[in-house]
């Protein structure tokens, strides 16, 4: 599935006021036109993958750690060097 985005990186916060895995989904979703499930931000939560923090017993997450962990997903391509038979 793909999200179309049209609007710039939202503002970033570090303060976790984002309530629960469902929001922190659909912030993602929203926010950065990536499709994200609530199950997969509850599993990398649990994993230690994503930051949150307990605040009266419910997960919340920032604005900037959600936007950090899609972040640090990026890949890019290497390329293969070329083939050299006298290399040792």
């Amino acid at each position: 599935m793909t999200v179309d985005v049209d609007h710039p990186i939202p503002k970033l916060s570090p303060i976790p006021n984002i309530r629960g895995a469902a929001e922190a989904a659909q912030w993602i979703t929203d926010k950065l036109g990536i499709a994200m499930s609530k199950d997969y931000v509850l599993k990398k939560s649990k994993s230690g993958d994503i930051p949150y923090a307990v605040i009266q017993g419910a997960r919340h997450y920032s604005s900037q750690a959600l936007y950090d962990y899609i972040m640090s997903h990026n890949k890019t391509h290497a390329t293969k060097p070329a083939y050299d038979p006298w290399a040792v």
